[in-house]
């Protein structure tokens, strides 16, 4: 006799839907991590209020413990399809 069970497991289409498209699990150092958030909110910045050019600094350390100043600065273009 097969026994089916209709619940637990992985089923299609469940679980919390990803609000920025997409995503990758990926192992960084945690050293890493608030200028990962950071990199993330500066893009978030950029596309919710449409602005052409957008700059950030960002302060972190790097595997040494060494401060590491980062300024990121990314700009729209114009992309014609």
């Amino acid at each position: 006799m097969e026994n089916k069970k209709s619940h637990g497991g992985a089923r299609e289409n469940a679980g919390r839907k990803a609000l920025l498209g997409e995503t990758k699990v990926m192992r960084v150092p945690q050293l890493f991590e608030p200028a990962i958030k950071q990199l993330i909110d500066h893009l978030k910045e950029q596309s919710k209020k449409g602005v052409p050019e957008v700059e950030t600094d960002i302060f972190l350390r790097d595997l040494l413990g060494r401060q590491v100043d980062l300024s990121i600065k990314s700009k729209l273009r114009n992309l014609k399809t």
